[in-house]
């Protein structure tokens, strides 16, 4: 009795069908990837830049694109951002 008890895992019948069914039932589920959560921004920002001068207010536009490419809800609490100027010299070449 206690034999027939214990050989259900001797049996290869048991694990193929468990194989199979576990089988059946991961193909129909979405990629397990997708059930963790991954936050990702992607950042693009524009290499032109616009200026204009409304009566005498002088302003400037940067085009900046936030797409969220995870597979989750982002949240955007505070957006800071620098702008550099670069001065260029040039050189005259005369003799």
């Amino acid at each position: 009795m206690v034999d027939l008890l214990m050989s259900w895992y001797r049996n290869t019948s048991f694990w193929s069908l468990l194989v199979a069914g576990s089988a059946v039932v991961l193909s129909q589920l979405p990629p397990i990837a997708t059930w963790l959560p991954s936050p990702s921004l992607a950042v693009y920002v524009s290499d032109r830049m616009g200026i204009n001068n409304a009566i005498g207010v002088i302003g400037f536009n940067i085009n900046v694109q936030l797409t969220n490419t995870g597979n989750t809800d982002l949240q955007i609490k505070k957006w800071s951002w620098c702008c550099e100027i670069r001065q260029v010299s040039y050189k005259a070449n005369r003799p």
